[in-house]
C-alpha cells in the first residue's frame, strides 16, 4: 500500500497547470511565441529540410560505395560454368561435352562491393548544390518573415487585449454614471422637476449600456484566446500584461523613396523573388547539361562460394564509361524550352513584386501617418469630450438643459474614449506595419517596445 506520504511528495514534484495571471511583458511574449507559435516550429523545420536538401546535393560529388550479398542455385550451362569459373573450382572434368550440356545444379553464394565515382556529368552536381543552397536561402528568407509575421500578430493581440480592458472598463463607468444619472433623474421626478417620460428615456440608456458592457466583457475573454494562440500557449490561461500600451515615442521620419528603396534589399519577398530567379537560371543551364556526355569511374570485387562459409575464388573488375545522348525522343529540347518560359515567368514575378513591396511600404507609409494625425485629434476630442459632459451634467442638475442634451453628451464622452484607444493602438499597428513592409521589423524594434 502506497502510503500518503508518499502520495503527497509525488504530488508536489508532478507538473501542475499554467499558473493564471502570471505576468508577462510584451518583449518576454515576442520571444514565447518565436519558440511555440506553430507557424516558426513549421518555418525552422522548413529550413531544416533545406540544408539537409543541400547535403544531398553535396553527396553526388562523394563515390557510392555498395555491398551486395547474393545466393543463386541453378543447373543453367551457362550459369554453371562461369560460376565454376568465379569460384576457381573448373577441372578438365568439366570440359566431358556431356557435363557441359547437363550439368548438375550449382550453388553459388557471391559477396560483393561495388564502387561508382562520376567524373563529369555535363555541371548537372555542380547546378545542383548551387540551386539547393539557393533554397536555403530563400527558405530562411521565408522563416524571417514568418518571424516578422508572428512578432506583429502578438504585437496586436497583446496591445488589442488591453484595448478590449480599457473599453470593459469605459463601459463599466459608462454603467455607472447611467445609474447615478438615474437615481438623479428619480429625485428630480420625485420633487416634480422631471417628467417620468425623462426618467424612462434615462433608464432605456442605462439598459442600452450594460448589454454594451457584455458585448465587451466578451471581447476580452475573445482577445485573450486570441493571444494565448498567437503565442503557443492554452487558450485558457490567463496572462497580466506589463507592458502598457502607450503612444509610441516620435521617430526620426524618413522620406517615402528612402523606406521604398530600403525594402527592395530588406523586403524578405523581393529577396525571395530574387533568389527564385537565380534558382530558375541554374534550372534552365540544368535542362541544357543534358546535351552533354556523362563519364562514370566504376570498380568492384567479388568473392564466389559453393557455400556461404566456404572458399571460394575472388575477382575484380575497374573501368570507365562514357555516356552520351544522342536522342531522348525530343524531350531534353522540351525541358530546355521549358526551363526558359519558367526563366522568363519568374522574371516578371520579380518585377510584380518589387511593385507589390513598393505599393504596400506607400500605404503603410501613409497610414502611419494618418494614424498619428488621427491620435492627436482623439486626445483632444477626449479632453472636449469630457469638459462638454461636466458642464452639461451641472447644467442638467441646475435645470438648464433636458435629459437629451445630458444623454447625448454622455454617449460623446463614451465614443471618444473609445476612440481615443483605438487610435493609440491603430498608431501603435501602423508603425510596426511599416517596419514589416520595408521587412525591417524585429522583435526589439522601437516602433512596438515603449
Amino acid at each position: 500500500m502506497i502510503s500518503p506520504a508518499l502520495l503527497l511528495t509525488l504530488a508536489m514534484a508532478a507538473p501542475g497547470p499554467p499558473q493564471d495571471d502570471a505576468p508577462i511583458s510584451l518583449e518576454a511574449a515576442i520571444a514565447l511565441a518565436l519558440e511555440k507559435n506553430p507557424a516558426m516550429t513549421a518555418a525552422t523545420a522548413a529550413a531544416d529540410a533545406a540544408e539537409a536538401r543541400i547535403d544531398g546535393a553535396i553527396s553526388t560529388f562523394l563515390p557510392r560505395l555498395d555491398y551486395i550479398e547474393s545466393f543463386h542455385r541453378s543447373d543453367n550451362p551457362v550459369f554453371v560454368f562461369g560460376t565454376l569459373l568465379n569460384q576457381g573450382r573448373f577441372t578438365e572434368d568439366n570440359f566431358n561435352v556431356e557435363k557441359l550440356n547437363s550439368p548438375d545444379a550449382l550453388n553459388n553464394f557471391q559477396s560483393s562491393f561495388a564502387v561508382r565515382q562520376t567524373l563529369f556529368a555535363g555541371g548537372t552536381n555542380r547546378l545542383a548544390l548551387s540551386g539547393a543552397r539557393l533554397g536555403r536561402d530563400a527558405t530562411e528568407e521565408g522563416r524571417r518573415k514568418t518571424e516578422m509575421n508572428v512578432i506583429f500578430a502578438v504585437v496586436q493581440a497583446y496591445y488589442g487585449v488591453q484595448v478590449a480592458e480599457r473599453n470593459l472598463e469605459v463601459m463599466e463607468d459608462a454603467v455607472a454614471v447611467a445609474e447615478e444619472d438615474i437615481r438623479r433623474a428619480r429625485a428630480l421626478f420625485d420633487s416634480g422637476l422631471a417628467t417620468e417620460a425623462d426618467l424612462l428615456s434615462i433608464q432605456v440608456h442605462g439598459a442600452h449600456l450594460r448589454e454594451q458592457r457584455i458585448a465587451a466583457s466578451n471581447l476580452v475573454e475573445i482577445q485573450r484566446a486570441e493571444l494565448n494562440d498567437r503565442l503557443g500557449e492554452p487558450l485558457d490561461r490567463r496572462l497580466s500584461l506589463l507592458t502598457p500600451l502607450t503612444p509610441g515615442e516620435a521617430q526620426q521620419p524618413k522620406e517615402l523613396q528612402a523606406l521604398e528603396d530600403l525594402s527592395l534589399t530588406e523586403s524578405p519577398e523581393v529577396r525571395q523573388a530574387r533568389l527564385q530567379l537565380e534558382s530558375a537560371s541554374i534550372g534552365h543551364r540544368q535542362a541544357r547539361s543534358t546535351y552533354f556526355p556523362t563519364v562514370d569511374l566504376q570498380a568492384g570485387w567479388e568473392s564466389d562460394r559453393e557455400s556461404f562459409t566456404g572458399p571460394g575464388g575472388t575477382n575484380w573488375m575497374l573501368g570507365l564509361s562514357l555516356r552520351m545522348n544522342l536522342f531522348n525522343g525530343l524531350g531534353d529540347r522540351a525541358r530546355v524550352r521549358e526551363a526558359e518560359a519558367s526563366l522568363r515567368e519568374t522574371r516578371a514575378r520579380e518585377k510584380e513584386v518589387e511593385n507589390r513591396v513598393r505599393l504596400e511600404v506607400r500605404r503603410a507609409f501613409l497610414e502611419r501617418d494618418a494614424a498619428s494625425e488621427r491620435l492627436g485629434v482623439a486626445e483632444q476630442a477626449v479632453g472636449q469630450a469630457r469638459e462638454s459632459h461636466r458642464i452639461t451634467q451641472a447644467r442638467y442638475e441646475g435645470g438648464l438643459a433636458n435629459v437629451t442634451e445630458l444623454l447625448r453628451s454622455h454617449n460623446a464622452l463614451l465614443q471618444s474614449e473609445v476612440h481615443h484607444l483605438g487610435a493609440v493602438l491603430e498608431a501603435r499597428l501602423a508603425a510596426a506595419a511599416l517596419e514589416l513592409a520595408t521587412g525591417t521589423l524585429e522583435r526589439d524594434s522601437e516602433a512596438i517596445l515603449p
